[in-house]
């Protein structure tokens, strides 16, 4: 057998190309089960395949002629790859490198045809995410930011073929368990200066008849992203206007969130008033997206999303109330989200704090006759209950 092997691992590089053709195809062939990766593996033939491959994919090795080889290599690959004995051979042999290489290099796409070119693209893709579930090819993924590579094949303006995205998507979901990974996917960003990797996985979220596995992929990537706490407050801002999205993932817990998104009270210039801060004001329709989407996970998660509030937020009395504000036209969502966390009495002692320093200034509104009202005067006519309960909760502190 060993023979055999020696002779097929030869002729990969046969001066003819039908020959090398050929043994790429029986290495293909012998890859569909397990006893053929085996003998592919204990007979050091992926090293010799992987070598070749490399050598025939490179700039100045690659022509239209070899495209059948190196997609029945690919192939053989994909299957070689389905565990860690198979991934081993391929490891600190720069194959990651070359497979990355091959999703976005012009000579690529130049030497081969575009059929050809698009199946390397795909099988380049299944392998990546293959080898970055084995934890010395995740390194050797994130040493080659095979993320922001494997991302393009995500957007639907780039491909149309559902593979290509559900391949991309694994890679970047089994990358994301890396700390490098979820950061390569953050900082990632387009034109306007925005996570571009976030918003094109958000984007794919948004066809609700996506296909299971991918939204599964891509939801289990944006939770690992969550884990760090910048990448929480990027996926909540864009998330903000795509509530049920946002439900999807988080749950009750995109309450810290949307919540951390909120200015804090030592931000204003003129509190409690929004308006007339350039610098708060600027962001107003952002905040007006975090508290109506708060409002509604307070809505559909009552307790639990106020447990959120109580346990993981900090003075969060403190941030909802500015908005009780009649012109920020965010009362009805601000009481929503007070009146479920006035079992606290913590937090009702925090808005106790704050009426007693901020709910008698003067607002200007075109909402009361007079033109001007308050904090304190709009809890007294649009919420009196929940008054009472915040001043009683608060004295139960201090005694």
């Amino acid at each position: 057998m060993e023979y055999s092997f020696k002779n097929l691992n030869e002729i990969l590089e046969d001066t003819d190309q039908s020959v090398r053709d050929a043994a790429a195809w029986v290495f293909k062939k012998l890859s569909i089960n397990a006893s053929g990766c085996e003998c592919i593996r204990d007979t050091g033939s992926a090293n010799q395949m992987i070598l070749s491959f490399i050598s025939h994919s490179q700039q100045e090795g690659i022509t239209a002629n070899k495209g059948k080889y190196l997609i029945q290599l690919l192939e053989a690959f994909s299957n070689l790859t389905i565990n860690d004995y198979g991934i081993e051979p391929l490891l600190g042999k720069k194959a990651i490198y070359q497979f990355t290489t091959l999703l976005s290099a012009e000579y690529a796409q130049e030497s081969l045809s575009e059929e050809d070119h698009k199946r390397v693209c795909q099988l380049c893709l299944r392998v990546l995410g293959n080898m970055s579930v084995n934890h010395e090819g995740k390194q050797e993924c994130i040493e080659n930011e095979v993320i922001k590579s494997a991302s393009w094949f995500l957007d639907e303006s780039y491909t149309d073929q559902y593979d290509d995205a559900l391949n991309a998507s694994l890679v970047i979901m089994s990358c994301s368990i890396h700390l490098d990974g979820k950061k390569q996917i953050v900082e990632e960003l387009d034109d306007l200066e925005e996570p571009r990797i976030i918003k094109l996985m958000i984007h794919r979220l948004q066809n609700k008849h996506e296909h299971h596995d991918l939204r599964k992929n891509l939801k289990v990537a944006l939770i690992n992203v969550s884990e760090l706490p910048i990448g929480f407050l990027r996926i909540c801002h864009d998330l903000s206007d795509k509530v049920e999205i946002l439900d999807e993932i988080f749950g009750p817990k995109s309450v810290k969130g949307l919540h951390q998104l909120l200015p804090k009270i030592t931000q204003y210039k003129f509190p409690p008033e929004i308006r007339g801060d350039l610098d708060l004001e600027v962001n107003l329709e952002n905040y007006r997206k975090y508290l109506k989407a708060m409002a509604k996970i307070f809505e559909r998660y009552k307790e639990d999303a106020a447990n959120v509030a109580m346990d993981e937020t900090i003075n969060f009395s403190e941030k909802i109330a500015p908005f009780i504000n009649p012109d920020l036209m965010l009362q009805k969502e601000a009481f929503i989200c007070l009146n479920e966390t006035r079992i606290d009495r913590y937090n009702c002692h925090i808005l106790n704090k704050f009426l007693q320093i901020f709910g008698n200034q003067p607002l200007e509104t075109q909402r009361v006759p007079n033109g001007v009202t308050t904090i304190m005067a709009e809890i007294e006519r649009e919420n009196p209950n929940l008054l009472a309960i915040v001043m009683e909760a608060s004295q139960s502190i201090l005694t």
